[in-house]
């Protein structure tokens, strides 16, 4: 199975209305949405007015916009100006290390309300990943987890497997993470690009196989053309190899 899921839906309008005119085209076949982006309110809306709710996930967000709970705000390693931020020294084996016990309370409360949020708009859903592939730092990790078992998730993404790292200790580091996660939710894609351009003549030579494959997109529309914003990839064209 090939999953190519757009990431950030309720980013903006602009990707609200991207990742809509993906769904009316067959480009990509689902969608995690943030809880805490500007419009999300406006995507939930939009996914159950144009019927395709049941193909939405959760996109857990420690690193951009508004935190939902008090607690966090005041945490630097977090947050600043009141913002979520990507701060990189969260991660790496110094993770291991890093997180207090109440940077672990804070992150724990924070996740769960998201999840709280999102079940209430989409109470059957059953895949989730994060922004930023917070979830794939080790004690934040730990934290999804358990609480993916408590709401009822079956599908975790998986730490980026495919192409591999240059760096030996990333890729052990990797493969440490994937194994944790699927082996609580062996259902997880088993591979996941977050690039295709290099990749596309792979990508097609797999689509027959039982492996599980996801492609992580983020879509641009702009006029007749899509792209993904990151790589400028044209998706139309991804989509019409894989249909080959």
């Amino acid at each position: 199975m090939i999953k190519i899921n757009a990431d950030d839906f309720g980013y903006s309008n602009v990707d609200n209305s991207s990742i809509l005119f993906c769904f009316k085209n067959n480009v990509i076949n689902s969608s995690t949405i943030m809880v805490n982006a500007p419009k999300f309110f406006e995507a939930v809306e939009i996914s159950k007015k144009f019927g395709f709710s049941k193909f939405i996930g959760l996109h857990l967000n420690l690193t951009e916009f508004y935190p939902l709970t008090e607690e966090i705000k005041t945490n630097p390693k977090f947050v600043k100006n009141g913002l979520f931020y990507n701060n990189l020294k969260n991660r790496g084996f110094s993770s291991f290390l890093s997180f207090t016990r109440k940077d672990k309370k804070q992150i724990k409360n924070e996740l769960e309300t998201q999840m709280k949020l999102f079940r209430s708009c989409f109470p059957n859903s059953t895949f989730l990943d994060s922004h930023h592939h917070i979830h794939t730092i080790y004690p934040i990790l730990k934290i999804v987890l358990r609480l993916a078992k408590k709401y009822k998730f079956e599908t975790l993404r998986i730490s980026k497997n495919v192409p591999k790292s240059s760096n030996i200790l990333k890729n052990l580091y990797k493969s440490f993470i994937n194994k944790k996660i699927l082996k609580e939710f062996p259902c997880s894609s088993s591979m996941f690009f977050d690039t295709f351009v290099e990749n596309l003549k792979y990508i097609s030579n797999l689509k027959t196989s039982t492996i599980n494959i996801e492609i992580m997109v983020h879509p641009l529309v702009d006029g007749c053309s899509c792209i993904d914003k990151l790589t400028g990839f044209d998706l139309l064209n991804l989509t019409k190899v894989l249909k080959e």
